[in-house]
């Protein structure tokens, strides 16, 4: 599962943390998972190869670019190959959630290497994965005091704070990630599921969700997402007109579908992330 729950594909109240999640060509997972697994081995070229195919497909999956820079800062040297097979096999773990054995190989590498700001935001993810958000947040800090223009890490703090209740600490750091780098897709997807799902205000999640299909135009979860608030709203053509672009992408996609139908007919039944 190219960390398809997690950040990583974290989709947990809603919010995709990194890992994130979004639709890409079939292919790309594949050289994800041999990444992975030839960087647990301490192969850190190939693996950094492999993860270079997987953003051929689809440059915007933003965990599979974080692992291509950990595996070339192995094979280069600027972490140790200890530290380097890891992290990298706590990221095996995590990706078939087991996140107590994710944290273990990362704790680890923090011995080995602890001013390494990547390392600390891949443990935040597993302890925000395992429902450690306070740990996370420390984790995810610590990443951004060693690096202050983590957009990935305050994405990822952002999602602990809001699913902890601090909505004000959470919007700030959407906010950050993004000033960061104003083009950062998953960074608007996240504070547009924010917007709607913990503020209530729907226009401002339209606006962001539109502002990441502007960045990645394969973003098929900011479609359907986008298709939810238009729904709730009563605006059931525009909603149907991205369940559809979503089916486009990846026609089986089972939310799309189901919110397009709930829609059609005008139910008032509208489907969750899963």
């Amino acid at each position: 599962m190219a960390r398809n729950g997690l950040f990583v594909f974290f989709v947990a109240a809603g919010l995709l943390t990194e890992a994130a999640l979004f639709a890409a060509p079939a292919d790309w997972e594949g050289h994800y998972e041999k990444g992975i697994g030839h960087a647990a081995e301490g192969r850190f070229s190939e693996a950094r190869k492999e993860f270079t195919h997987a953003l051929a497909s689809d440059p915007y999956l933003v965990h599979i670019s974080s692992c291509a820079q950990i595996a070339g800062d192995a094979a280069a040297g600027k972490i140790s190959e200890a530290a380097g097979r890891a992290i990298f096999r706590g990221i095996e773990a995590g990706n078939k959630n087991k996140w107590d054995e994710a944290i273990v190989e990362l704790d680890k590498a923090a011995g080995l290497e602890p001013a390494y700001a990547a390392l600390f935001n891949e443990r935040g993810i597993a302890f925000a994965c395992s429902g450690r958000n306070d740990k996370a947040i420390s984790d995810f800090t610590r990443a951004i005091a060693l690096k202050p223009n983590y957009e990935y890490a305050y994405s990822n703090r952002a999602y602990s704070y809001a699913h902890s209740g601090y909505k004000g600490k959470a919007l700030a750091d959407f906010d950050e990630a993004l000033k960061i780098n104003p083009y950062y897709a998953l960074g608007f997807y996240n504070r547009g599921v924010f917007y709607s799902e913990y503020l209530g205000l729907n226009e401002h999640a339209i606006g962001d969700f539109t502002r990441a299909i502007e960045a990645n135009h394969r973003f098929e979860d900011a479609y359907i997402d986008r298709g939810v608030v238009y729904y709730k709203m009563g605006e059931y053509d525009n909603a149907i007109k991205d369940f559809d672009r979503a089916l486009e992408i990846s026609p089986e996609n089972s939310r799309a579908r189901q919110n397009k139908d709930a829609c059609a007919e005008h139910s008032f039944r509208v489907y969750t992330r899963e």
